[in-house]
């Protein structure tokens, strides 16, 4: 017989700490010849065939720390919460606080097993912290955990690793960093976020705007073209009271909004001859010399000064008509303004005329 040597390929036992049988000190000599009585029985009575549930995976594990705690180098609680589904009553699980070895991650921080805790959305659950470890130079920070009893009905667990006082240590570097959890058959992970690494700031520019625009002139008298409005009040006898209108809008996006003024460049006239503006506090009236205009705004502007009763007399400088307390859009929301003018029997046969100018401020 040949006493050549060959390589034979022994299967591996894992013990329940999942290290390597053979690399713990048993070995068998790989030559085939004699293999002593002694070894055989130590190697059929050591080998324990044990039929390995499939894993599935976690999927749903879900690693926070509270908002405002995620700074670099900041303590903050961990919270770990996955699925009950993976668990087994009376087994071991372990969650893994990033993947760093060198306790370049997160700290302890003076972190025990008595600041760390378990429970689930079931009823009687009860879960045991075993220990819990700093990262070195073989494994990251982790605890482990026993599940003790599954609470009934239970769908989630969640873990709080730290309790305030104190709290593991955030990693000193702005990145996302995985928490891992480990059971006997299965394995998931999440994420934390710190230092605003899972964040992008996205920003936009508005402009100031502001706008004014006369329109629905009643068609008549007022008449609006090519933005041009006009307004011929027509003939005024001393029974009548000549009229035209149309409507003062403004759109702003100014924080308090806008101011709407008024201002002419002189009396209703025609050379030295004028129709006398009517006196504050009263109404223009068909046979009484008086010119002036009223105002009526929708919701969104309120009236001021004189304008808010009667016939106001119309002032040469700007004169606040009507403000708003926010921003408004160009339609939707004006002020109709209405022209009146009458006369007695004394007032000179003339075409009258002045020009009104409307404003707007931002009021930003």
């Amino acid at each position: 017989m040949s006493n050549k040597k060959k390589n034979i390929n022994y299967p591996k036992v894992f013990t329940s700490t999942g290290t390597d049988m053979w690399s713990r000190g048993f070995s068998l000599k790989r030559t085939v010849g004699v293999i002593s009585l002694a070894m055989l029985l130590i190697v059929f009575t050591s080998v324990v065939y044990v039929k390995q549930t499939n894993a599935v995976g976690i999927d749903n594990v879900v690693a926070t720390i509270p908002e405002g705690s995620d700074g670099i180098g900041a303590t903050a609680q961990v919270t770990v919460a996955f699925e009950t589904s993976v668990l087994t009553a009376g087994e071991d699980f372990t969650i893994y606080l990033g993947e760093d070895t060198g306790g370049d991650e997160w700290g302890l921080n003076g972190v025990a097993t008595t600041d760390i805790s378990c429970s689930d959305d079931g009823a009687g659950g009860a879960y045991a912290i075993t220990s819990v470890n700093a990262a070195n130079g073989t494994l990251p920070l982790r605890t482990l955990i026993d599940a003790t009893t599954i609470g009934g009905g239970a769908t989630t667990v969640t873990c709080l690793i730290g309790d305030g006082s104190p709290s593991p240590t955030n990693p000193a570097v702005a990145d996302g960093y995985s928490v891992a959890v480990v059971t006997n058959v299965d394995s998931g992970a999440g994420a934390i976020y710190v230092g605003d690494s899972n964040d992008v700031t996205v920003s936009v520019r508005v402009l100031p705007n502001l706008s004014l625009t006369i329109d629905n002139a009643d068609g008549t008298t007022c008449t609006t073209t090519s933005g041009v409005t006009i307004c011929d009040l027509g003939t005024v006898l001393t029974t009548t009271v000549a009229t035209g209108n149309y409507d003062v809008n403004i759109g702003t996006n100014a924080a308090s909004g806008a101011t709407m003024r008024i201002a002419e460049d002189g009396d209703l006239r025609n050379g030295a001859q004028d129709i006398t503006d009517v006196s504050e506090g009263s109404t223009v009236v068909a046979g009484t010399e008086g010119y002036g205009v009223a105002v009526a705004s929708d919701a969104a502007w309120t009236e001021q000064g004189d304008f808010t009763d009667d016939d106001t007399p119309i002032a040469t400088g700007p004169t606040t008509v009507a403000t708003t307390a926010g921003p408004i859009a160009i339609s939707g929301n004006d002020v109709t303004v209405t022209h009146r003018a009458a006369v007695d029997s004394t007032v000179q046969a003339l075409v009258y005329s002045h020009i009104v100018t409307w404003t707007a401020t931002a009021n930003f």
